[in-house]
């Protein structure tokens, strides 16, 4: 074979040994790998949203002024006296000192005769009247006491309200995450549970109070109907009257 024969021979075979060499393409793990690049972009994308929302939950606004309230202070008792009788008025119903001397000085006393006892208790309108000064002396001075503790207590938490309101008011890392927050929140809710109880207690003397009244009205209007009995039963009982009183009477109901 001569040279020239070799040789084409030579560039013939290149070609053919060259593509022997190249490796053989899978096609599945291709495709699995396309897959699994999908996956991890979805993943991604999904991990992203949720930080943007985490990112947007745990932001707050740097201007909060607008939102001051006023504070509204209570209003302590500056009752006058003149000869000494509310002198220790407003210790009582500011501090809760003093409360039963207070009550008897600005009040007047009763002093029953010893045979008062012998009316029957629930039978007389003196035996009520007494029972409405003495309910009105222990009722009142409980109403006393509770203003005072009203009045004792809305300092300390005027000053907690205050404190609140720094904490919600302030625009730093400090207070302004998740457990700060919710801190806050249980906070106020709590202090809320406070006033409302120290509003509760002085609704609960006013009721008191009202008792003593219908108590003092139904004693009065029973007073008036057993005045009219006993009139009407004499002028009932009577042998003889002016046109027959105990027919008339009798006849019809008051």
């Amino acid at each position: 074979m001569s040279k020239l024969k070799r040789g084409l021979l030579v560039l013939a075979l290149i070609p053919v040994l060259a593509l022997s060499q190249l490796p053989v393409i899978d096609v599945a793990a291709v495709t699995q790998a396309i897959a699994t690049v999908s996956q991890i972009i979805q993943v991604y994308n999904q991990v992203t949203q949720t930080y943007n929302q985490i990112a947007y939950s745990a932001g707050w606004t740097p201007i909060r002024t607008p939102w001051l309230g006023v504070a509204t202070p209570i209003v302590f008792s500056a009752t006058r006296t003149i000869f000494g009788e509310t002198a220790a008025w407003n210790p009582a119903v500011t501090a809760g000192i003093g409360i039963p001397p207070a009550w008897s000085e600005a009040t007047y006393g009763i002093n029953p005769p010893i045979f008062y006892s012998a009316y029957p208790i629930g039978g007389s309108s003196v035996s009520a009247n007494i029972a409405s000064i003495m309910v009105a002396d222990g009722m009142s001075q409980a109403a006393m006491q509770t203003i005072a503790n009203s009045r004792t207590n809305q300092p300390l938490n005027d000053l907690a309200l205050s404190n609140l309101e720094a904490s919600a008011q302030d625009t730093t890392f400090n207070t302004n995450s998740e457990v700060e927050q919710l801190n806050q929140i249980s906070s106020s809710s709590v202090l809320s549970n406070r006033q409302a109880e120290d509003a509760n207690a002085l609704l609960t003397t006013i009721a008191e109070q009202q008792i003593l009244t219908n108590k003092i009205q139904r004693d009065t209007l029973a007073a008036d109907l057993n005045v009219m009995t006993i009139r009407d039963n004499a002028i009932a009982s009577q042998a003889i009257g002016w046109g027959g009183d105990a027919a008339l009477f009798a006849s019809y109901a008051q």
